[in-house]
């Protein structure tokens, strides 16, 4: 699958043992991706990581990603663990 790439934030791909800290994103026009995707990302942690939504657009994409941990946050209501995905989007 092709993507194309128009992100607001933070594409990381092909790495491992990524950690993230204290972290607020956000958009300044009609942008739409997802403040965060993720491919072929192995042990990832994202610590206090705060993403504005734009309107009918993901937060997070992941795609072959494993290891993968958000403590606090706007992403998601409590912290969350996801061991291994194919792709998911939040």
């Amino acid at each position: 699958m092709a993507w194309n790439i128009y992100l607001y934030d933070f594409y990381i791909r092909h790495a491992k043992n990524v950690e993230m800290n204290n972290v607020e994103v956000s958009f300044l026009g009609k942008e739409t991706p997802p403040a965060i995707i993720l491919t072929d990302v192995k042990n990832i942690q994202l610590n206090n990581v705060k993403a504005h939504r734009a309107p009918n657009a993901a937060l997070l994409m992941l795609k072959n990603v494993s290891g993968f941990e958000l403590r606090v946050g706007n992403i998601f209501s409590k912290d969350f663990k996801l061991i291994q995905t194919t792709t998911k989007t939040f």
